[in-house]
């Protein structure tokens, strides 16, 4: 079945997971509207939103939903704040009615390597080095970036990007750049939280996350 879980964080809060799969159509869980604007759009932006209105309905129990976008690119829907996030083979949202939330999923793969200077200052890229040269003394102590063969890197890499684009969206009124933001991985498992900050208005923010050999996913309240 591809629903892989629905959450619930708290009273208020659920979280949601979706392994796309072609085994559903349009029509059958989208509302009328969203079929008709979905007729002119790619095979895999179709599959995409076939996998959130799926995944939308298996978390509310209702079909009538229709998901919007505010002036900041923020997705909408009536009576809950929303955020949905999707990757190769895979789709998660996060609902709640009274608090802001903000998700973000990532499959594994080496292409975080490449972008590592845009997204980590050097401080933080240090900070990463040490955290791997503790959590796996063999791997070598090299530019981050050139560390593709290490497993914990790739993970370290991944949950920090993840984490930003969760803090991104959380704050997305303000538009935040990767460098007014600072995250602080302490260590890695395959689930847990660590720290992150708006530096923008000097705001903490705990990112929590999980991952494992296909995905990264963060997500906060």
């Amino acid at each position: 079945m591809p629903l892989v879980f629905i959450k619930n964080i708290d009273n208020d809060t659920r979280l949601g997971l979706w392994k796309i799969a072609d085994e559903l159509h349009t029509d059958e869980v989208c509302p009328q509207m969203v079929c008709n604007e979905l007729k002119q759009k790619c095979a895999r932006r179709q599959t995409e939103t076939v996998a959130v209105y799926a995944l939308l309905h298996a978390i509310t129990g209702r079909t009538d939903l229709v998901i919007g976008h505010n002036a900041d690119g923020k997705p909408t829907i009536d009576g809950y704040n929303i955020s949905i996030s999707h990757t190769i083979g895979y789709a998660s949202i996060i609902i709640s009615k009274r608090k802001n939330i903000a998700v973000d999923i990532e499959y594994r793969n080496n292409r975080v390597f490449r972008i590592v200077d845009k997204f980590l200052t050097k401080q933080e890229q240090d900070m990463l080095k040490e955290l791997i040269k503790t959590s796996n003394p063999s791997s070598p102590q090299t530019n981050i970036a050139s560390q593709t063969d290490c497993y914990d890197t790739q993970t370290a890499l991944l949950l920090c990007w993840c984490a930003k684009e969760t803090l991104y969206k959380y704050f997305s009124e303000e538009k935040l750049m990767f460098n007014e933001m600072q995250t602080k991985l302490k260590t890695i498992s395959s689930e847990g939280s660590f720290e992150n900050f708006n530096l923008k208005r000097g705001t903490l923010k705990d990112i929590m996350y999980m991952q494992n050999e296909k995905f990264v996913l963060t997500y906060t309240l």
